[in-house]
């Protein structure tokens, strides 16, 4: 976590180091809520784009997301409630999918990160 925004997940930990999968890669994969702007709560799931971008996916095809919703981690046994990951930049919908899907921008940029906080 950096400044209260999803960063990654711990792959491996050593005593004074650690290798981190961020939340741009493709193998990170966690679930997330939406918070529209009607205060609404969406459910996704967000994974990388092979280190250039987030994608949120899994988000039922009636919901009211906008550019500039908060997305944020969901609750689970292994993720806090709550951790920022980014905002909703650009909306993919296809009526005839089940599902429509977002691009999600952090507040942040990787490259300039060079330390984080580890939750357990």
């Amino acid at each position: 976590v950096f400044k209260n925004n999803f960063v990654g997940i711990i792959k491996n930990a050593a005593e004074r180091s650690a290798s981190m999968i961020l939340s741009s890669d493709p193998e990170s994969r966690v679930a997330v809520e939406i918070i529209t702007q009607d205060k609404n709560i969406v459910k996704g799931v967000v994974f990388g784009q092979f280190g250039t971008s987030i994608k949120a996916d899994q988000i039922e095809q009636n919901s009211n997301i906008q550019k500039g919703d908060l997305v944020t981690l969901a609750k689970t046994d292994r993720l806090p409630q709550g951790v920022v990951v980014g905002e909703v930049s650009e909306i993919q919908k296809i009526e005839s999918q089940l599902f429509q899907s977002a691009t999600v921008t952090p507040f942040f940029e990787f490259e300039k990160i060079d330390t984080v906080f580890i939750i357990q």
